[in-house]
């Protein structure tokens, strides 16, 4: 496909867009602690059944992710944005309206399917930018600013209203359909792939991500319970919510501020510490809202610094894109098993062997990205990743 006028990936227009859309399937992961809360509270729920729920759309999610890795680059990435954008529109509506459990289940599966086949499509355009780890960081900026606004004007609408909420997001993005590239990059250009002696390197940090991401929204998944569980009110929660938003405004900015200036050694291991503190915050005997919110904070604020320099990772070691699409494979197969695991191990066990788990993912997904990290020093960007797309 060749267009007269090439689409410039490194416009800002074209950079907003993108990671707008990116944005729209992780809405349901960002509000996912209150979503399992409104399932119990409202519709009747267990615990599990809503982890069970949350699992189905991401599992579905993952499959989409997975399926879309053999034929991203042989369909029009404008038309797949579009189709994928009216079926989470339509599952989203859909949701907006039932309380059965088994009903929910299949739309949020299905729901999850488009998510995983956009996500694909819009990382895969981020990635040919100039500068992916700012871009992700940016990702995670807007991840955190939907997430304030949510938390702190929505927190009392129910569960089926925040679908109808991200029904209407959707609806939004069909109008930037435009700047999404039409295909991969312009044909022609060269794509060296990645070098074969860090193939290995790469293969550990894609399951790198997938541990990473399991540990991280084992913990996610129940995070308003958590606070249910220790005696706070719904206010003191939407407001601990709030707060961890802004944090991830300013530890996604930073990210994106910083890129690859300095490397991703220093700032992933910083990540990867804090969030494992952040678990043993949340797990304390003695719980009040002060030291929620600022476990949430920490939390949250080191997650979304962290996950750029890891994905960014992924980008920079192979300018084909192929290790950056399993490594978005591996975050949607992270977020199906995260929500599966907690909700497996929280029925006879409580809430606070998450925090174990938790560590004992994140740490070994950190030690397996550490050569690749390690090996990519200061680079920044993928061979290939400043030329236009037609």
């Amino acid at each position: 496909m060749t267009n007269t006028s090439p689409l410039d990936i490194n416009r800002w227009q074209v950079i907003f867009a993108n990671v707008y859309l990116c944005t729209l399937p992780a809405l349901v992961i960002i509000f996912l602690p209150m979503l399992v809360g409104g399932m119990v509270e409202h519709l009747g729920m267990t615990a599990q059944q809503a982890g069970f729920v949350a699992t189905a759309d991401m599992l579905g999610y993952t499959i989409g992710t997975v399926v879309s890795f053999f034929f991203i680059h042989k369909l029009n990435w404008r038309t797949l944005t579009l189709g994928c954008i009216i079926l989470m529109a339509i599952a989203n509506g859909i949701s907006g309206t039932i309380t059965d459990y088994e009903t929910l289940l299949i739309i949020r599966f299905i729901s999850g399917l488009g998510g995983g086949v956009l996500t694909a499509v819009t990382f895969a355009a981020i990635g040919q930018m100039r500068d992916p780890d700012s871009a992700y960081g940016w990702w995670l900026v807007f991840q955190a600013a939907f997430g304030f606004v949510g938390f702190q004007y929505f927190w009392d609408i129910s569960v089926n209203g925040g679908f109808i909420v991200l029904t209407v997001l959707l609806v939004l993005g069909t109008l930037l359909i435009r700047l999404v590239p039409e295909q991969a990059l312009q044909q022609g250009n060269s794509r060296q792939g990645i070098d074969k002696s860090m193939v290995g390197k790469a293969i550990a940090g894609v399951a790198a991500i997938l541990l990473v991401y399991i540990g991280l929204m084992a913990e996610y998944t129940y995070l308003e319970r958590i606070g249910n569980e220790a005696g706070l009110s719904p206010d003191e929660i939407g407001t601990a919510f709030s707060a961890m938003s802004i944090a991830g405004l300013i530890g996604g900015g930073l990210a994106a501020k910083l890129g690859a200036k300095f490397g991703r050694l220093i700032p992933a291991l910083l990540g990867a510490c804090g969030c494992i503190a952040s678990f043993y915050l949340l797990s304390a005997d003695q719980m009040d809202f002060s030291l929620y919110a600022a476990a949430c904070c920490l939390y949250f604020g080191l997650w979304s610094f962290l996950l750029p320099y890891l994905v960014g990772a992924c980008a920079a070691v192979d300018s084909s894109g192929r290790t950056l699409a399993m490594g978005n494979a591996a975050i949607g197969a992270g977020l199906a098993f995260g929500p599966f695991i907690a909700a497996s191990l929280i029925g006879e066990n409580g809430y606070g062997i998450l925090a174990g788990v938790a560590t004992a993912f994140v740490a070994v997904g950190f030690l397996l990205i550490l050569p690749l990290l390690k090996a990519l020093g200061n680079t920044a960007e993928p061979t290939a990743s400043s030329q236009p797309i037609n």
